[in-house]
């Protein structure tokens, strides 16, 4: 079992507060959770930093309250097939408006917790451990009223 725990943020945004998707607005600092079981397995082990999504090159950036699917596992980056989960440096760049990125298992549910949240036009990057879902693949949902934002994920290690 992996439990992992921060803030929503990263104790990045000046107002020290976090977007709330659901109505719109900023608040208080949230608490943000992942609790996954691995199916018995519990190695860590590490890749060299390696980029896996960055949008601004590779594009389209995310849509607001879109999910997309990017793969992790079997690529160029080292994560084997056999990996549960991953651990990733996650950043938000060009944003055109607030809002948070969550992170979760492709073909899972969304989590209610975002990942990172951002404001506009300003790089914010936080770390991660998320589980891996469908044929190696994570989900990301861009919750903000509209506009878009660049995503760029970096994997540092997996779990198997």
């Amino acid at each position: 079992m992996i439990v992992w725990g921060g803030y929503g943020d990263g104790g990045l945004l000046s107002t020290g507060g976090a977007y709330d998707p659901a109505t719109d607005t900023m608040d208080a600092a949230r608490s943000v959770t992942a609790t996954f079981d691995l199916n018995g397995g519990t190695g860590f082990y590490t890749v060299a930093p390696c980029r896996v999504v960055d949008t601004r090159v590779a594009g389209p950036a995310l849509a607001a309250n879109t999910t997309r699917t990017f793969a992790v596992a079997g690529g160029p980056c080292g994560v084997p097939d056999t990996a549960k989960a991953v651990a990733l440096n996650v950043t938000v760049a060009n944003a055109t408006q607030a809002g948070s990125l969550s992170l979760h298992a492709a073909g899972a549910d969304v989590s209610v917790q975002g990942t990172i949240d951002f404001t506009p036009l300003v790089t914010r990057a936080n770390n991660a451990v998320v589980q891996l879902g469908t044929e190696g693949k994570i989900a990301v949902q861009c919750s903000m009223p509209a506009g878009s934002t660049h995503f760029v994920l970096d994997v540092s290690g997996y779990f198997k």
